[in-house]
Parts: C-alpha cells; structure tokens; sequence
C-alpha cells in the first residue's frame, strides 16, 4: 500500500521595501532565520511589479524613499484587486502621531518605529500572518456556508414545487365528493369539511414558501398596497379558530365540540 503523501506546507513569502541596503539586511536575517522566504525591493516602483508578479503574504515598507514614498506605496497595492488583502506593515524613522495617522489611512494594519528590534518585528509579522490565515479561512467557510444554503433552498423549492401537482389532485377529489355531500352522514361531512379545510391550508402554506423563495431570490416583483391588518388579523383567528373546532368535533366522536 503506497503511503499518503504529506501536504507541503505553506511558507510565507514577504516582500521588504527599503531604500537602504542595511535596513534590508537586516530585516531579511532576522525573518529568514524564523523560516520565512523574504524577497527585498529598493524602490516604490520595484516594490509593486515585485507584488504583481508574485503576490506575497505581507510587505513590510518603508515611508521615506525617493521618487515614490511608502505612502504612495500602499494606496496603489490597496487599489489593486489580488493586493488589496495583503497586510502591510510601515516601518519608518517617522514618530508623529499625524505619520502613524496617514500610515493607516493609505491602508497599513501596522506601524514600527526605527529602530527597530528583531524580536518585535517577528512577532508583530507573525501575528499578521495569523490573523490574515485565520481571515482566509472564515472567508472559505462563508463561501461553503453560502453553497450550502443555496443546495438547501434549492432541494426545499423543488420538494415544495413538485408537492403542489398531488395535492391539486387531491383536493380536487375532495371537491367532487363535496359535490355529493348531503348524501354523506353528519360525521362523514364534517371530516370531509375537515380534509379540504387541511389541503387548502396546505396550499397555501405551498405557495406562501414558494413565495418567500422568490422573494429571496429577488424574483417577485413586489406591489404596495393598503391593506386592513385589522381584517386579516380576524381572517387568520377564524381560520385558526375553525380548525381548532373541527379537530374538537373530531376528537369527541362528530358530537359538539367544546373547545378549551
């Protein structure tokens, strides 16, 4: 038997943008001795065909660079489809609160200070990293959820659908026997009464779900109206009323009702 094959696990690519060769040394060490695959890009303009071209799992940027700033950076990484969920993490000599404002502005989920300690930005990276996994992963589970519901409502609209034709048929026995219905004993009448009493309300109930998928589904068009909710409070208690009485007669052998 031939052993399974382990899936290979994921190793996170993160793409460094700094100006200047030291600080991406260093930061390229310090992440790649925790076992992340890091790529480096000393320009704003490097930094985004290097994104297009493979999309990374988080960019740690600088603000302060010629020619196209950190800022700029981010808002074109933000305006683009596939780039727009990666994290990106500022780290700047800048230490104004109104630096760290338009940092999160332009899109960053974060913001380190130079200088900077290794340990502090491994674990700031890794809680990123995390929190975008975790992201992807609730994502993944709406969209199954999302299916789900979908297969349901289409199983109920076609189980409902395909009720309608045996019940039409049903009632339409019930409606020939009405016909005849002097010839039948009290009882006998009563639970005729009685039976198409429960197909109509199941016809409705029928329809009533067929409608409420088509609501859903934003294919009935809808049409205002003004209506007497008084009446149709009263319509609903004496239907409810009726069958409440017919099961009572029912149940006391066809004999009058008395309702509890």
């Amino acid at each position: 038997m031939n052993a399974q094959a382990e899936p290979v696990k994921h190793i996170p690519n993160i793409l460094i943008v700094d100006d200047t060769p030291v600080n991406l040394q260093l930061l390229a060490e310090i992440l790649k001795a925790y076992g992340y695959r890091v790529r480096v890009a000393r320009s704003g303009a490097l930094a985004l065909q290097a994104a297009q071209h493979e999309q990374p799992d988080l960019i740690l940027l600088d603000i302060l660079m010629p020619g196209m700033d950190g800022y700029e950076v981010c808002t074109r990484l933000k305006a683009d489809g596939r780039l727009r969920d990666t994290p990106v993490l500022f780290i700047s000599a800048l230490t104004e609160p109104l630096d760290k404002v338009r940092a999160f502005g332009a899109g960053g989920v974060d913001y380190l200070t130079k200088p900077f300690h290794g340990e502090e930005v491994a674990a700031r990276v890794r809680t990123h990293l995390e929190l975008r996994q975790q992201r992807r992963e609730l994502e993944e589970q709406m969209v199954h959820l999302r299916e789900l519901e979908s297969l349901r409502d289409n199983l109920v609209h076609m189980i409902v659908h395909d009720l309608r034709s045996p019940l039409n048929g049903l009632l339409g026995g019930l409606e020939l026997l009405s016909l005849n219905a002097k010839e039948l004993a009290e009882t006998d009448r009563k639970f005729l009464e009685l039976a198409r009493n429960s197909g109509r309300t199941l016809t409705e109930m029928i329809n009533t779900l067929l409608d409420v998928t088509r609501l859903e589904s934003r294919q009935m068009p809808l049409k205002l109206a003004m209506g007497d909710l008084g009446a149709f409070i009263r319509r609903s208690i004496d239907l409810l009323g009726k069958q409440a009485q017919d099961r009572c007669d029912i149940e006391n052998g066809g004999g009058d009702g008395v309702m509890v």
